[in-house]
């Protein structure tokens, strides 16, 4: 994700992303979201803690790869109350169809984009190369 950092570099913004080791001592701006799968409450706290930064930040983009539950409440708000610009990167392991996040947040997105040439055009999504 970070080589991809030219094309946001000169836009504000802030990488929201689950809690974890290896995000420990990242010199980026981080949005901590606690992972649903271990505390359902903590993971609600810390989505309602993302959203008053978010308010408060307004980036100018928000990408994401798919956080699944993070996605279906954050890219309906920052699209349609923010007015932030949404792209969407849905993983490489859905080859034949969308996941069900993608399926949702695909309507709140200014750019969604897939990483398998076939499932593009099957689609109507955008393809602009493989993970490989």
């Amino acid at each position: 994700m970070f080589e991809l950092r030219d094309a946001w570099g000169k836009h504000d913004y802030e990488i929201i992303t689950y809690e974890s080791e290896r995000i420990k001592g990242m010199d980026e701006p981080l949005i901590r979201i606690f992972p649903p799968w271990i505390s359902r409450l903590k993971f609600l706290w810390s989505l309602g803690k993302a959203v008053v930064k978010l308010t408060f930040d307004r980036p100018d983009v928000l990408i994401s790869t798919g956080m699944g539950m993070t996605d279906i409440f954050l890219f309906p708000y920052c699209k349609k109350i923010l007015r932030t610009y949404t792209i969407y990167i849905e993983s490489a392991a859905d080859v034949c169809k969308i996941s069900g996040t993608g399926a949702f947040v695909r309507r709140f997105s200014d750019r969604f984009l897939v990483k398998w040439e076939e499932l593009a055009e099957e689609i109507g999504a955008e393809y602009k190369g493989g993970v490989f």
